[in-house]
């Protein structure tokens, strides 16, 4: 008898299974759209708020600035590439004068074509950008 209802009730169990799995999958809300690139700007941006610009430090380093300047400061910001890892996207803040973005490591300020670059606890690098 028990081989009986398991012959039976079986199929039955797993095509229930089957049919439950489905609906629950339909019930899943659509996935969330993917983050927004930090390090591109946005349509919304004017393509000339967007600027370039290549420094070179006393220390050697080279640095590669796109300075993607938003809508609102907290849009504002500048992508720095040194040629060590990923690019770095420092928000920009409030200067009395020139330029200044940062993070809690990372930190490049300046005013005209000289600039000052931080990086960790090194020593701040003097650069200039070339043209």
């Amino acid at each position: 008898m028990l081989s009986l209802i398991r012959g039976r009730l079986a199929p039955s169990v797993i095509l229930a299974c089957m049919i439950a799995g489905c609906a629950a999958e339909r019930d899943l809300p659509p996935p969330p759209p993917p983050a927004p690139d930090p390090v591109a700007a946005s349509p919304s941006e004017d393509v000339n708020s967007v600027y370039t610009a290549t420094y070179v430090c006393d220390d050697g380093t080279r640095l590669d600035v796109r300075f993607i300047n938003g809508p609102t400061l907290e849009d504002s910001r500048a992508v720095v590439s040194t040629g060590e890892g990923a690019p770095l996207v420092l928000p920009q803040k409030i200067a009395a004068s020139g330029i200044w973005y940062a993070t809690p490591r990372h930190e490049l300020r300046g005013k005209g074509r000289d600039a000052t670059w931080t990086a960790g606890r090194r020593a701040a690098a003097h650069c200039q950008a070339t043209d």
